[in-house]
């Protein structure tokens, strides 16, 4: 998740696309996961000490239960980052193209 965070984090069209977005409704799965993306790439931005992703890590469980998935010693499992990035992607482009025209496309389209 890291690997695939701190590529979404280089691009810059996602990265202001994310600065102006404003859930609609945050009972939903993929604006909860759009928003905790935003709070981490602000904290990101304020620079400063070392963060964890928790919040977006855990909205990011819920959402994709897959990635909660425990060995049988309560450890969690090694997840493919490939898998990682295409989930996110998906969730985000889904999000974030609500409010645009069709002709617009998503912010993350060319990802």
């Amino acid at each position: 998740m890291n690997s695939t965070l701190q590529c979404l984090y280089s691009a810059e069209g996602l990265k202001q696309a994310l600065q102006t977005y404003q859930a609609s409704a945050l009972s939903e799965p993929n604006a909860k996961l759009a928003q905790a993306a935003r709070e981490l790439f602000a904290e990101l931005q304020r620079g400063g000490e070392p963060l964890s992703p928790f919040k977006f890590l855990l909205t990011m469980r819920q959402r994709f239960p897959q990635f909660a998935q425990q060995t049988n010693e309560g450890l969690y499992m090694q997840q493919d980052a490939e898998e990682c990035w295409t989930q996110v992607m998906y969730a985000l482009k889904e999000q974030l193209k609500v409010g645009q025209s069709s002709q617009e496309g998503s912010a993350v389209s060319g990802y």
